[in-house]
């Protein structure tokens, strides 16, 4: 599998798609909420790393903390330390 890169309209789409913003934005275009604290409980935070983990096909935990996955924007600057981010 290549390796993939991932961008913030990504990473919203998968949000979308658990739900947790799928009511607030408008679209997964919609920036407005890049720095909002998504309040994700532990489940959601694997899902989410499952998916982002199938997508760039890397393990992403490392160095990674709950904090790690508060907002769209802290998610985005994980991937981009870990190389996976565009």
């Amino acid at each position: 599998m290549t390796a993939a890169t991932v961008d913030k309209r990504e990473i919203r789409r998968l949000l979308w798609d658990l739900s947790c913003l799928g009511t607030t934005l408008i679209s997964h275009d919609d920036d407005r909420l890049d720095d909002t604290d998504l309040a994700l409980d532990s489940i959601a935070v694997i899902w989410l790393l499952s998916k982002l983990e199938q997508r760039t096909g890397l393990s992403l935990a490392q160095g990674a903390s709950l904090l790690t996955f508060q907002s769209v924007d802290s998610i985005h600057d994980h991937l981009t330390r870990q190389g996976r981010a565009r």
